[in-house]
């Protein structure tokens, strides 16, 4: 299982790292529509999972009330609850930051919560999610990804957590978590 992110359209090369081309990718899971994480829809011509909250947006979201850009002439596979993905893999509605923002939790083969933006950094949820569109929603997602994180013994992946992404490998070098 490879998980990135379909963000700015200067994701270019990005896939190449990990030998692959847009066109590899077999399934697109958009945890939310902000313009960081939608900007290079275009380059991938597979199904793109996402919330129906999501998608009833007329366009994707930037932020405040500019939309830049329309959704790709694409599949969308719109969920609203909590879904399987596939084995190890299960997205988890996160509303808040966005009304319908998901975030992803990995079982296998190593424990992992990714938190997209539903937290973006580990401070933000004392911060009282300022970013979030919702921030009493937002506080309910993450006190329910740090309960989904414990449960499971995940390693909490946050969305832009500038010290902890200066921390994590970055392709093609694997994320490698001891058992």
């Amino acid at each position: 299982m490879r998980l990135g992110s379909a963000g700015s359209p200067a994701i270019g090369d990005a896939p190449a790292l990990l030998t692959l081309t847009p066109q590899d990718i077999d399934l697109l899971i958009q945890t939310h529509s902000h313009i960081d994480h939608v900007g290079a829809l275009a380059l991938f011509t597979c199904p793109i999972l996402l919330t129906a909250a999501e998608r009833a947006n007329p366009q994707p979201l930037y932020f405040g009330t500019k939309r830049p850009m329309d959704w790709p002439d694409r599949d969308y596979r719109t969920i609203s609850a909590d879904t399987q993905i596939c084995y190890g893999l299960t997205a988890i509605l996160t509303p808040g930051h966005t009304n319908g923002h998901l975030s992803l939790l990995v079982t296998e083969p190593h424990p992992l919560m990714l938190t997209a933006d539903a937290i973006n950094r580990a401070t933000e949820p004392a911060e009282g999610s300022p970013d979030a569109d919702d921030p009493a929603t937002a506080a309910t997602s993450a006190a329910r990804l740090f309960a989904l994180a414990d449960q499971h013994q995940a390693t909490l992946i946050f969305g832009h957590d500038p010290q902890q992404w200066r921390d994590l490998p970055k392709a093609p070098n694997p994320l490698t978590l001891p058992r």
